[in-house]
């Protein structure tokens, strides 16, 4: 019988290829994850540095991260990208809200608006050495308009006085005579637009067709402009308009206020009460009055009354005077130059409304060279 032979089979030299194969597989994975590594190590490292650059600004297109509007990117002089950024075209800055200055200024006597000639035998008179404007009122503290309005309200409201005067050929005749003509007006202090059935008035109680007095009816109670209700703010805007097309080189403006009574008890601020702050309303009406004097390039100059500045009567501004920032500003002081102690403006923004020639001098020692007398 033949002898059954035995077959081997060697698997070295297929294991040994298998063996290579997943040596290089592991080398290459090695490799892979080394490099991941590597670049998450260095990207972590750029991030903290980052972090810890100050002048690092991460980019959003998110407008909760957006600049704020008063904060400046361009001090650096430099793109994002490191190259140097166009300058800036100046006519592009935002332009001053007011541009008045050295404002000396005098009233007008009332009795001198009886016609042109009374206002010439006026500006005859006036010292040019003190003097260098004459501001005409034409709209007083009780509302009543010493010229022919063509404002609609302002007609229909008995708002026009008896005493009318040519506005336009009254600030010719004060330019003629080599003075600049100022206007003066009341806005919000006004008991004639005011009403109830204008839209225009504080309401008792809130109800609608209730118009709010400062006092009752008996002892004398006047009506406001409510500075909440949009059609007292067509109004004013309207008048300033007027103005400032008649040739009025500044409009001085008193009575941006609340009451000033101390009892506001039923003072209703109307349907938008709730839309903005009292300073907010106050400010807004101020900002509509200049806007519509810029058109014709007349600055709109606030006038504060003085004692406000000294905590006094808190319920006519609900802050202090000082927290508007509009200037050229007027504070009211009359006799009362200790008013200008608490008031925080740079003199050369200072406009103060005096009682006196006779203080000029002090408000010069106060660095205080613009002024209204009257």
């Amino acid at each position: 019988m033949a002898r059954q032979r035995k077959i081997k089979h060697y698997r070295s030299g297929f294991m040994s290829r298998k063996r290579k194969r997943m040596k290089i597989l592991k080398t290459v994975v090695f490799i892979l994850v080394l490099a991941a590594l590597i670049f998450v190590g260095y990207s972590v490292a750029q991030s903290i540095s980052r972090l810890n650059d100050p002048n690092y600004r991460p980019e959003s297109s998110s407008s909760e991260n957006a600049p704020l509007p008063s904060e400046d990117n361009g001090l650096s002089g430099e793109n994002p990208d490191g190259s140097a950024s166009e300058p800036e075209d100046p006519s592009s800055e935002p332009e001053p809200q007011n541009t008045a200055s050295d404002i000396r200024s005098i009233l007008l006597p009332f009795d001198s608006m009886t016609s042109l000639d009374a206002a010439e035998a006026f500006l005859q008179t006036v010292d040019k050495t003190l003097y260098n404007s004459v501001t005409v009122e034409l709209k007083n503290e009780a509302g009543r308009i010493f010229y022919p309005s063509q404002v609609e309200l302002a007609q229909t409201c008995g708002a026009l006085s008896e005493t009318q005067i040519d506005q336009k050929a009254l600030a010719e005749l004060i330019e003629q005579y080599g003075f600049t003509p100022v206007a003066r007006i009341y806005a919000l202090q006004d008991d004639y637009a005011s009403h109830a059935s204008y839209s225009t008035s504080y309401l008792y109680e809130n109800q609608s067709s209730v118009t709010w007095l400062d006092n009752s009816a008996d002892a004398g109670g006047k009506s406001w402009l409510n500075p909440y209700m949009e059609n007292a703010a067509n109004y004013l805007n309207a008048i300033v308009t007027e103005i400032a097309e008649s040739g009025y080189k500044a409009i001085v403006v008193n009575g941006i206020q609340y009451p000033n009574t101390a009892n506001q008890r039923g003072m209703g601020l109307g349907p938008n009460a709730d839309s903005m702050t009292t300073q907010e309303a106050l400010e807004q009406i101020y900002t509509g009055m200049s806007n519509a004097a810029k058109a014709f390039d007349v600055p709109v100059i606030p006038a504060y009354r003085g004692e406000c500045y000294k905590g006094e009567r808190p319920q006519v501004y609900t802050v202090n005077p000082n927290e508007f920032t509009f200037y050229p500003a007027s504070p009211v002081v009359g006799s009362d130059l200790t008013v200008l102690d608490a008031v925080t403006a740079p003199a050369e923004d200072l406009i103060p409304t005096i009682d006196s020639e006779d203080q000029i001098a002090s408000l010069r020692e106060r660095g205080i060279e613009q002024y209204l007398v009257g």
